[in-house]
């Protein structure tokens, strides 16, 4: 009896884990957590909440692994997802009523410090010194900052043999839900667009009337991941800005 329950806990506490004991790179536990609780309506923090314990095991796993023999694109499946979880575990953590911004005064990016692969982190820094360098414009619809202006959070980890999809799938749900908004004859941009222009340039495209350098590069961008949506993008036909950004939780 006693070597069955051994092998049974054997099994249970290696789920998550990889086939040689090391870092499980499918960030099943991860999954787990998420569950059902993630949508383009939301996050239901509640729900999550009830999975709290499967979240920290995560977390203590990200905390000390060894990333440097890891790929390209499975750090920087590793990178998004560890900003994700640990923006999730503060929100779960501290219980903002309305905003992300009502914690450390609106500098929680800085402030808080993190022990993400052995390195201490803020996520200012594990977003600009780790995500972006590996990454392209269409990082920004994967990492999650817990706000409604923020492009939806993935409803599932990303992993290094799915990370391209995953990134197009990301840029496709922000297409479709807040990344631009058309009133009447009024385009209106999601200002993400023009906070990191830099990753959103691009290169011997054709200038769209009414547009400006970023505004031109955020709609091209857009396009291929905007169905239906490509060509009005692209017309020239309307009056460009920015959309205001929504700091309210994204809660559901």
């Amino acid at each position: 009896m006693r070597t069955a329950l051994t092998l049974l806990f054997a099994l249970s506490t290696s789920a998550f884990a990889g086939e040689d004991g090391g870092f499980d790179q499918s960030h099943a536990a991860f999954d787990a957590f998420l569950g059902s609780a993630v949508s383009n309506a939301g996050v239901d923090y509640e729900d999550l909440a009830s999975r709290r314990k499967t979240l920290d095991g995560y977390l203590a796993e990200v905390e000390t692994t060894d990333i440097s023999g890891f790929g390209p694109k499975a750090q920087l499946a590793f990178w998004i997802n560890a900003y994700n979880a640990l923006t999730l575990r503060l929100i779960l953590d501290e219980k903002p009523s309305k905003s992300i911004m009502d914690i450390d005064g609106g500098q929680v990016w800085k402030t808080r410090k993190y022990t993400v692969a052995g390195q201490t982190l803020s996520l200012d820094e594990i977003e600009h010194t780790r995500i972006r360098p590996l990454g392209d414009g269409r990082i920004h619809s994967a990492v999650n900052c817990a706000s409604k202006g923020c492009p939806p959070l993935a409803p599932h980890p990303f992993t290094a043999d799915k990370l391209e999809s995953q990134l197009d799938a990301g840029a496709r749900r922000w297409a479709q839900t807040n990344a631009y908004v058309i009133e009447g004859d009024q385009l209106k941009l999601s200002v993400l667009f023009d906070w990191f222009a830099d990753d959103f340039k691009a290169e011997g495209v054709p200038d769209i009337a009414g547009a400006d350098a970023k505004q031109d590069a955020a709609i091209h961008f857009l396009a291929p991941f905007a169905g239906q949506d490509a060509s009005k993008l692209q017309s020239g036909k309307y009056t460009v800005s920015w959309n205001e950004y929504d700091w309210a939780l994204n809660n559901r």
